[in-house]
């Protein structure tokens, strides 16, 4: 049981240690990801957009919208679209300026 404490123990502090992962984005241009649309993961080179993309290799999934420069450069986050916004609209309240009167004209 303590044998197996400090194998653990050790193993925390030498995976402590390790150096992060390189910066997978480091060599695509300046601007690939647009800064007030998206946001550019170090580790994986992606752009998460924060409303849509647009272009031929952009993924969706699990409620997340994305794409990988290496694989689409000239994929781009772009604001919501129109169908999109439209659809996150409340329907429109029932229009009842008839003073309180129901069918037939008569108040309560």
């Amino acid at each position: 049981m303590r044998a197996t404490l400090h194998i653990v123990a050790l193993a925390a502090l030498a995976s402590a240690g390790m150096a992060p992962a390189e910066d997978a984005a480091a060599d695509f241009p300046a601007g690939w990801c647009d800064v007030k649309l998206g946001t550019a993961t170090r580790t994986t080179g992606e752009c998460m957009c924060k409303h849509d993309c647009a272009g031929p290799r952009c993924e969706r999934q699990q409620g997340f919208v994305w794409y990988a420069y290496a694989k689409c450069p000239t994929c781009r986050c772009v604001e919501k679209s129109a169908a999109a916004a439209a659809a996150d609209e409340p329907p429109p309240a029932a229009d009842d300026d008839d003073g309180g009167a129901g069918a037939d004209g008569a108040t309560d």
